[in-house]
């Protein structure tokens, strides 16, 4: 997979607004020993104050080195945290520092394919979808992510077979609507979904080099 052209300025450019990015996040949080913190976190993101939310996050323990992870909870929303404020390579390391404690997950293979495409490595983004998507092909946020990521590397046709996959498994999801129109913008396109993808991607296998 090679990328095809620019997308500054598309809706939902740093991909942190796919659905599920924050989904489960107030879960994790509940009953964790910094809970009060990530809660405040966490509304800081969603206001897009993610650098404040970061220094807020800088006093729990494991704030330093990548490799200190205090929890699976704070790890998440930090990594979450460097991706809305534009730091992919930082999330990128405290992303692969979670993967060798906890091990692989839809969520952080979803969030790791986010990392890689800031950075601009989109083959590496879609290994780490393929992944997540190999263990669970029916979770919507990792199909949205590596529609948005086809549209960027100008793979139209698979990009609208993964987004109508997504419709077909969760057609009341309001955010699919959002997803459709950065994928239209990203192509350059002005159309309405696909009519005839009701058939579900090859999404298990190793993609596109």
């Amino acid at each position: 997979m090679s990328p095809g052209g620019g997308t500054d300025g598309a809706p939902g450019a740093t991909g942190t607004r796919s659905p599920g990015v924050y989904a489960g996040l107030e879960l994790l949080a509940a009953g964790d020993p910094n809970e009060e913190v990530l809660g405040a976190a966490l509304r800081l993101l969603r206001r897009g104050r993610a650098e404040e939310a970061l220094e807020l996050l800088d006093g729990l323990p494991g704030a330093g080195a990548p490799q200190d992870i205090p929890g699976y909870a704070p790890g998440v929303l930090r990594a979450v945290c460097l991706l809305a404020a534009g730091r992919p390579e930082q999330a990128l390391d405290r992303l692969r520092a979670l993967l060798d404690v906890f091990g692989p997950d839809p969520d952080l293979m979803r969030l790791t394919g986010l990392a890689c495409t800031g950075t601009g490595d989109y083959p590496a983004a879609e290994r780490a979808y393929l992944a997540g998507l190999h263990d669970d092909p029916h979770d919507i946020a990792l199909l949205c992510a590596y529609a948005e990521l086809c549209a960027r590397a100008a793979q139209p046709e698979k990009a609208d077979a993964l987004w109508a996959w997504a419709a077909v498994l969760d057609p009341d999801n309001p955010e699919l609507h959002r997803i459709r129109a950065g994928i239209d913008y990203v192509l350059g396109a002005r159309r309405p979904p696909p009519g005839g993808g009701t058939q579900r991607p090859a999404v298990t296998g190793r993609g596109d080099r």
